[in-house]
């Protein structure tokens, strides 16, 4: 016979049975074959992880709900509970928000087989939605129940591509101000230029044409006046004017929102001086009324093609942007007011006004529309909001004005600021699935990863400053990506996989991995996620099959662990993580769909925080599933079980477990009356480590037949544990309880705790389970394994 000792520790969690015997690689130690209900921690451990708080039933459990994130603060934060028959709810500090006897809720306009495609990005108090079948939405936050949610306004652009058509659009108007008399003087003292309005108007750009000969006598500077009707106002002062050509007009934008009914212009000298000639010349003025006050102008087309794919103009166009190209080679944009045919429409007009009403034959279409298609994917980059992928642009991002998230304007010629339109350039770039800050704006792709930034990289990214920069070409899944710790986390083809995006040689992105060695637990695919950061680094990701995949991630410490989470009696189909109520703990909520009483229902679970016995006492476990929390005086029969009708439960009661109870009428009732109680479903959480490997002197211990003789298993702060050695399939001897719950359960007397190495008592086969050993429990109590030492007989 020869003997061996084994110490394990867990943090590399479940690994994928690919491994086989590969005893030689370094984590095979610190590795797991089973792992169930247990978070890996990154100290090596295993802890049993918390039950789930029932929070409340969907707004209806027919209809698909996607769980959304909402953080403004640390202390302002939100679930969004979108359901799939449009309606919205609002969860905060693990209560369902309402509004006087009702849960408050607004509507929105998602169906339940579009609620998993919506991307979504949040902003202080608001937060934009996207997806490529409905216009883009923008959700405003006032108060815990004052929320609304409203379509995202874009003005000027952003733009489709120019098509090369002779179709021109002619405007029967030129946006100027209703001028009903001027009045000027051009002498060397007092020259000025004003206009009298029909009505009070909003001036915001203007012209000022240099007169046709000897601009030398142009000036070199004014102040734009408003009349208030009491006092002249200035609105825009100019100074060094120069350069001056002939007949050449000058545009200026007036950052102003008031509207006068006089308008003048101050002169204040001249560029130089003729023969002590000093009177100030111009050749003209053009003032443009602020286009949202405008009376819309008709723009009609001289044909149908270049407008929606040859359709012409639909209804559904109306809001949205063109793009024009006025006189002097200066570009404006329109937006659509009003729909009359095909080729008609009336606009109201932006930026500078028209010098006449001649065709224009140079014009580009807004971007967004019904008939061109919504963007698909939004994101908030470099003070940017970020769109991407419609249907006529599929490979194209657009962004924003820097700091201007409903202004896509683009400056002639190009300034820092402008909006930006960027199509990708790539043999293997498919349709744009996501966007993802990272240093660059990162774009995900069936085909490849893509990233746009900076051409210069020691200047900002901006849209004088542009860059594409190939990706890996492993391509990913529609799954909006994490960003952990500065580094852009994201799920490869199928949701079967998760990638880790970093800079490698040669300031090159590459995408390991990060879920190879739990491989065997991702293959139903991910279909939603999210990060929990404390008090433990947790990837939670909600699979197809209904689990609940933990990553343990912690990349400075190179810890990557798996576990699987079965929820009891509940499959879990969306999540979202925000901080909890607890200050240094977030907050995991889930949207569970169970079967009670023989009806479907989805609830809203909260995963309770971790057990940590440096501040609780045993009275404080909650490891009960769908569970509930009392915490009062003494009773003895706990009402407000409604969600659990007819369903066997457990309860933890002052530290003691009673089991054997069923809810009847929404109650249960027990055996002795407690101050402080946890009553849910039973789970089990289940590990069973690696066969012992060896070495031998003689070579490894694979190939002979073993069995573990004697174990000791090291606990933290724990209540009960049964532990026992594996067999086969058809071998399957008694688990024996370890941890003895010392309480009793008829007259509520609380359950001990134990801390330390337990001496288990094994019986162990010498054909079967290959030194493997399995602990677990389904009692309502912590359990928190920080290693095993192992030992163990082989064969010669």
């Amino acid at each position: 016979m020869a003997y061996y000792s084994h110490t394990a520790t867990f943090d590399k969690g479940w690994t994928t049975p690919l491994l086989g015997s590969r005893s030689d690689v370094d984590f095979w130690l610190s590795s797991l074959s089973y792992c169930v209900n247990f978070n890996v921690l990154t100290h090596g451990g295993l802890r049993r992880r918390s039950g789930t708080v029932f929070i409340a039933e969907v707004a209806d459990s027919n209809q698909l709900t996607r769980l959304l994130p909402f953080r403004f603060s640390e202390d302002q934060a939100y679930v969004l509970a979108l359901n799939g028959n449009g309606t919205m709810r609002f969860l905060s500090e693990r209560a369902q928000l309402y509004s006087g006897a009702s849960p408050y809720s607004i509507s929105h306009p998602y169906s339940a087989s579009n609620l998993q495609r919506v991307s979504y990005d949040q902003f202080n108090d608001a937060a934009y939605f996207a997806h490529k079948d409905v216009s883009p939405k923008k959700l405003l936050r006032a108060g815990d129940v004052n929320w609304s949610m409203e379509d995202v306004v874009f003005n000027d652009g952003p733009y489709m591509e120019a098509e090369d058509v002779s179709t021109t659009l002619r405007p029967n108007g030129t946006g100027s101000l209703s001028i009903s008399g001027s009045s000027s003087s051009g002498s060397a003292t007092g020259a000025f230029y004003q206009v009298d309005l029909t009505s009070a108007q909003t001036l915001d750009s203007y012209w000022v044409k240099a007169p046709d000969k000897e601009p030398g006598h142009s000036p070199s500077g004014w102040d734009l006046l408003g009349w208030d009707g009491l006092a002249w106002v200035v609105l825009d002062t100019v100074e060094g004017q120069g350069g001056w050509r002939n007949n050449q007009r000058y545009y200026f934008q007036v950052n102003n929102k008031r509207a006068f009914t006089k308008y003048r212009l101050n002169f204040v000298g001249t560029q130089s001086s003729f023969d002590g000639d000093n009177s100030v010349w111009w050749g003209g003025f053009g003032f443009h009324q602020y286009g949202g006050e405008q009376s819309p102008v008709t723009m009609t087309a001289s044909s149908t093609a270049g407008i929606n794919n040859g359709a012409g103009f639909q209804p559904s166009d109306i809001g949205r942007s063109i793009r024009i190209m006025g006189p002097s080679s200066k570009w404006m944009w329109a937006k659509i007011a009003s729909y009359f045919s095909a080729t008609q429409v009336s606009v109201r007009l932006y930026g500078h006004a028209l010098l006449n009403t001649s065709p224009i034959s140079m014009w580009r279409m807004g971007a967004f529309s019904q008939e061109s298609g919504w963007p698909a994917t939004v994101r908030l980059f470099n003070e940017r909001l970020m769109w991407s992928r419609t249907n006529s642009q599929p490979v194209t991002v657009f962004g924003s004005k820097q700091g201007q998230f409903e202004d896509y304007g683009i400056s002639d010629p190009n300034v820092e600021t402008d909006g930006l339109s960027i199509t990708l350039l790539s043999s293997n770039q498919n349709e744009i699935l996501w966007l993802a800050d990272d240093e660059d704006l990162v774009t995900g792709s069936a085909g490849q990863i893509r990233t746009v930034g900076p051409a210069d990289l020691n200047k900002t990214f901006s849209a004088v400053n542009i860059s594409q920069r190939k990706g890996p070409t492993s391509g990913a899944a529609a799954l909006k990506p994490l960003s952990i710790g500065g580094v852009t986390i994201y799920a490869g083809i199928g949701a079967t996989k998760i990638r880790e995006l970093v800079l490698g040689d040669q300031n090159r992105y590459v995408a390991p991995e990060l879920s190879l060695l739990g491989e065997h637990l991702f293959k139903s695919g991910i279909i939603d996620w999210g990060y929990c950061e404390r008090p433990d680094p947790q990837i939670y990701c909600a699979m197809a099959d209904g689990s609940l995949v933990s990553v343990t991630y912690d990349r400075e410490q190179k810890v990557v662990g798996f576990a699987k989470h079965e929820i009891s009696g509940g499959a879990v189909e969306s999540l979202a993580i925000i901080p909890g109520e607890e200050e240094g703990f977030d907050d995991v909520y889930l949207c569970v769909r169970r079967s009670i009483n023989g009806q479907l229902k989805r609830y809203i679970e909260v995963l309770e925080r971790p057990f940590d016995g440096d501040i609780d006492t045993v009275e404080n476990a909650f490891h009960v599933d769908c569970g509930a929390k009392y915490n009062g005086s003494e009773i003895s029969t706990i009402s407000g079980l409604g969600h659990l009708e007819g369903e066997a439960v457990v309860a933890l009661a002052d530290g003691s477990v009673v089991n054997d109870l069923q809810v009847v009428g929404g109650s249960v009732t027990l055996p002795f009356p407690a101050a402080k109680i946890s009553i849910g479903l039973k789970y089990q959480s289940r590990a069973i480590t690696q066969p012992i490997a060896g070495p031998q002197q003689d070579g490894t211990l694979f190939g002979r037949n073993r069995t573990i003789i004697a174990a000791s298993i090291d606990v933290l702060n724990s209540g009960a544990a049964k532990v026992r050695a594996a067999g086969g399939e058809n071998w399957q001897p008694s688990l024996h309880e370890q941890l003895l719950k010392t309480g009793d359960s008829l007259f509520g007397s609380a359950s001990e705790l134990r801390t330390g190495f337990v001496p288990c008592d094994l019986s162990g086969s010498w054909m079967e389970g290959g030194g493997k050993l399995i602990f677990e429990t389904d009692e309502p109590l912590p359990l928190l394994v920080r290693s095993l030492v192992l030992q163990l007989e082989s064969t010669p």
